[in-house]
């Protein structure tokens, strides 16, 4: 079993068992204790879990934004599935995009592909690099700090960059959303967010279903902001009543 693989059948064990120890991983993934902790060691640092004596327990903190790598293999299924109904919905040909620095965003990337003159404007590296190559579609990346384990160009520089611009579509995600506001764990993600939404004509919002009825740390904006919502499946009867007379929601 190659690493990735592992890493995946750890965190799924940890969502459901919140804390294990590296016995029971290790029979769980027929892996070896040492390589449960070496594997242990990996996604600590990426921000998924911590280490107590003897195993593992799953970072649940609502301030915490996970690495890159670990928000790019959650939920890929989903993320694709909902990339591909904002692209079929939203994009066309001749038109300026903001893409925020999400994974979920980051699924929508390959699709921005089958159009021509398309300006994107992103402070993701992962998005900018995966388009540079199309001759059809300009490319503008922000400036800025590059945050640690990151795929995300943030602070001040970054957000002055962006505030020059004014688009027809902005995408976005977020951490969690509620019934009245839409969240990110870090302070300098939301502001990015924040002014990609002021500077666009139309926002979009791309949400997993596992995002739906929680909060986190810091509210990025209210959900009435949003032109519309795309996401995987319906949502509760309940989301669907208190948002229906102000933001369209398709799955």
């Amino acid at each position: 079993m190659i690493p990735e693989e592992r890493y995946d059948m750890i965190r799924n064990i940890l969502r459901k068992e919140k804390t294990i120890s590296v016995k029971d991983l290790s029979k769980k993934t027929y892996s070896s204790e040492a390589t449960i902790r070496r594997d242990l060691n990996y996604l600590q640092n990426s921000g998924f879990l911590r280490k107590i004596r003897g195993g593992a327990s799953l970072v649940q903190n609502k301030s915490v934004e996970y690495s890159s790598f670990v928000r790019k293999h959650e939920n890929m299924d989903k993320k694709n599935y909902i990339a591909k109904i904002a692209a079929k919905k939203f994009l066309q040909n001749d038109i300026s995009i903001f893409l925020d620095s999400s994974s979920t965003i980051n699924s929508l990337a390959p699709f921005i592909c089958n159009y021509s003159q398309i300006v994107v404007i992103t402070n993701a590296i992962s998005v900018a690099t995966e388009l540079n190559d199309n001759d059809n579609i300009r490319v503008l990346l922000s400036g800025g700090r590059l945050k640690q384990r990151s795929d995300s160009i943030l602070g001040s520089q970054a957000e002055e960059f962006l505030r020059e611009y004014h688009v027809d579509i902005s995408f976005i995600s977020c951490k969690f959303l509620d019934f009245e506001y839409v969240y990110e764990a870090d302070e300098e993600q939301a502001m990015i967010k924040k002014i990609m939404l002021k500077n666009s004509n139309k926002r979009i919002l791309l949400a997993d279903s596992s995002k739906f009825e929680n909060n986190s740390f810091i509210s990025t904006c209210r959900v009435i902001d949003f032109d519309c919502i795309v996401t995987d499946k319906k949502p509760s009867d309940t989301f669907l009543k208190k948002t229906k007379f102000y933001t369209d929601i398709i799955w």
